[in-house]
């Protein structure tokens, strides 16, 4: 059952990504309920629709992203110096394309119930994804591959709610979300692969300051976009990591 249950959608992730609860904190925090949150703050839908829609639409992203995880793990990894192993199991022919067949009904079965097998935004997002995951799997070059990682965090964050936001709303939380999440994400990603020389990156008080930092041009963005969203956004981000950094410091001062 242990190998058996990767074939399901969501499952890889969570065994390759999510084994720790360290990692899942993060990933919730950091990606599902501020995107739930942002959803449920601008736009107008019934919970029962929100909640199959957003099921749905997530479901449908993660089984095309977990092909491009796969891909990493079991061919990329091959090129780099310090690969990280994320899962020990060997997969046959017959089951790397049922792995791949699998995810690919499961994507085109949530299509067709969510609505959007005609829409272009839903398959030019999901082509630009995967070019983006292509990209990221094979350039060999490390500093090359932040650009790819951020196109990825991009996709990550937007894919379970972008085609439930209208065009003024997602034009209004683009930069806030890429300064927020993506670029953050970003320096994590540089630095788990030793393209950055600054030790204190992992610091509470880096990422303390880091949102702190923020906070002048969000003002501008928010003057500019006649929202206060922006700033909700920052606030969220920032709250987290006032509270990570008193809680630190509780812990470094019990310690001393």
């Amino acid at each position: 059952m242990g190998k058996l249950i990767i074939f399901i959608p969501f499952f890889y992730f969570l065994k390759s990504r999510l084994n720790s609860f360290k990692n899942l904190i993060f990933h919730s925090y950091y990606e599902w309920i501020p995107a739930f949150l942002i959803l449920v703050y601008l736009e107008t839908y019934s919970t029962a629709g929100l909640a199959k829609g957003l099921l749905l639409s997530y479901l449908a992203f993660i089984s095309i992203y977990e092909i491009g995880y796969f891909i990493n793990d079991f061919y990329s990894t091959k090129f780099e110096k310090n690969p990280r192993p994320r899962i020990n199991e060997d997969f046959a022919s017959y089951e790397v394309v049922s792995f791949i067949f699998f995810r690919l009904l499961v994507f085109s079965l949530c299509t067709y119930i969510l609505g959007f097998h005609f829409d272009l935004i839903w398959y030019t997002f999901y082509i630009t994804l995967i070019i983006s995951f292509l990209a990221h799997n094979t350039i060999t070059i490390p500093a090359v591959k932040t650009v790819t990682f951020l196109n990825l965090s991009f996709y990550r964050f937007f894919a379970p709610i972008f085609m439930f936001l209208s065009e003024d709303n997602f034009k209004n939380i683009l930069l806030p979300i890429i300064l927020n999440y993506c670029i953050f994400r970003m320096l994590t990603y540089m630095d788990s692969k030793n393209l950055l020389n600054f030790t204190e990156r992992k610091t509470p008080s880096f990422k303390l300051a880091y949102y702190l930092l923020l906070i002048p041009i969000h003002v501008i963005i928010a003057l500019l976009n006649n929202s206060n969203l922006p700033l909700l956004i920052l606030c969220y981000f920032l709250l987290f990591n006032v509270v990570y950094y008193f809680i630190e410091s509780v812990k470094s001062k019990i310690s001393h």
